[in-house]
């Protein structure tokens, strides 16, 4: 990003308006180590939800990946979509 735009509005409204362009001037600060300018009360709650979003993220796809192997779906065929006791039996 280029120098100009380390020059935004206030933090806080950035922030609220602009999410994406608050991003890039943070980052932007962070690499000209500008620490003393960092919007730290919301980038501390960023960075803490990034790991619990990720972690929530794994556990859905899991759950998914796992879900046919589950007790509850190798039960009895019967709880198949089949409609009729014909069907059910071809699972058998």
């Amino acid at each position: 990003m280029a120098k100009a735009a380390l020059k935004t509005p206030p933090r806080d409204d950035l922030y609220e308006t602009d999410f994406f362009l608050w991003t890039q001037a943070q980052a932007d600060l962070l690499r000209a180590r500008r620490l003393d300018e960092l919007d730290l009360d919301h980038l501390i709650d960023q960075v803490a939800n990034v790991g619990a979003i990720d972690q929530r993220e794994i556990r859905n796809r899991l759950t998914v990946w796992i879900s046919p192997f589950s007790p509850s779906s190798l039960r009895s065929p019967s709880k198949t979509r089949c409609p009729t006791a014909s069907c059910r039996r071809s699972l058998i």
